[in-house]
């Protein structure tokens, strides 16, 4: 379903802006470029998903005489290394919309794609009873509702709103934004080089798929229409979900973990801390907590694990200043490169 949560302004990272003389650690942070940026997609008309690569779009599910009864998007992952989604977003914008992406057709996406393996997002349906048989079971369910005359479905590598960008997107305008695969189909006034060709009619019964896998940055030549019938879906199932790690009540450094990402994100914590800053203006809307006694001078090569963590929520931040001990309890995400605690529930001292 569309994620609720509205786009915020990136953490203060340089500790300067910390309030304290015990200044924060900062998580030692690998770089992602050993990950790889794209993993094939397909689009089925009816549906659009992003992550690796648009392997194939399904739009016109649904409508009368169509094959599957619901629009999908389905991402392949076409590497020897599984490809974690979770921290990702497929977004959708009208054809002719040249203003940024929107919450309400934003969807966070919750998996992990196994290598050579397909992950099937369904979208609604054009019909009202739906026509056609049922997908193969969805690997995540969305509303997604792309138009059969055009339209803009982009994947990024976070879960931020897609800024207002029109236009070829390829090269840095891309990935100075994080967008990892977009595609500009039919009327759509947003694209990779040239737009991919669209069904145009609901009553058109072929999805947009890619052509063997290739990505050379040009939607008009990636893409192709099926022909009539063969849209053939393909899930993952079960080797797709993501496990839930168990609540944990420890220290900050338990949850920030030593690696790049926290070994409790997507799962619930609670932790103990003092504020050293609070945000309540401004877009931040949370506030840094720092395990008391901890901070000034450390040995980075053994202190890998941070003593901070920026908990976001703007009641949180109203219900807090400087100096307060709190108990958090929350959920762990990967936010702008940084480990973070959200939807909080705050307990004093």
């Amino acid at each position: 379903m569309p994620a609720t949560r509205s786009r915020r302004a990136p953490r203060p990272a340089s500790r300067s802006r910390w309030s304290r003389s015990e200044d924060l650690v900062p998580r030692r942070r690998s770089s992602r470029a050993d990950v790889p940026r794209r993993a094939a997609c397909r689009a089925g008309v009816g549906g659009c998903g992003r992550s690796r690569h648009h392997q194939r779009l399904y739009i016109t599910g649904g409508s009368a005489g169509q094959p599957y009864n619901q629009k999908f998007v389905e991402l392949y992952n076409p590497t020897s290394e599984a490809v974690d989604i979770s921290e990702w977003s497929l977004q959708y914008r009208a054809a002719t919309n040249s203003a940024p992406f929107s919450v309400n057709t934003k969807y966070d996406l919750d998996g992990i794609i196994q290598p050579g393996k397909h992950f099937l997002v369904a979208g609604n349906s054009n019909g009202s009873p739906p026509v056609g048989a049922p997908l193969p079971t969805p690997d995540q369910v969305t509303t997604l509702a792309p138009a059969a005359g055009g339209g803009t479905p982009g994947a990024r590598g976070s879960t931020e709103l897609i800024p207002a960008l029109t236009g070829d997107l390829t090269g840095t305008r891309a990935s100075d934004n994080s967008i990892v695969d977009l595609i500009g189909f039919g009327t759509s006034n947003t694209y990779e080089t040239a737009v991919a060709p669209a069904p145009g009619a609901t009553s058109v019964r072929k999805s947009i798929n890619r052509a063997g896998f290739a990505d050379t940055d040009n939607n008009a030549v990636d893409f192709t229409l099926s022909e009539t019938d063969a849209v053939t879906p393909q899930n993952c199932g079960a080797t797709c979900v993501l496990p839930l790690p168990p609540p944990i009540n420890g220290p900050i450094a338990q949850i920030q973990g030593d690696g790049p990402k926290s070994p409790q994100r997507r799962g619930q914590a609670t932790t103990r801390g003092v504020v050293t800053a609070v945000y309540k203006t401004g877009g931040f809307s949370g506030a840094y907590i720092q395990s008391p006694g901890t901070g000034g001078a450390v040995d980075l090569a053994t202190h890998t694990a941070s003593d901070g963590i920026f908990v976001f929520g703007s009641a949180f931040a109203a219900a807090v200043d400087t100096g307060t001990y709190v108990e958090v309890t929350g959920k762990v995400v990967e936010f702008g490169g940084m480990t973070e605690l959200t939807a909080p529930d705050l307990d004093g001292p």
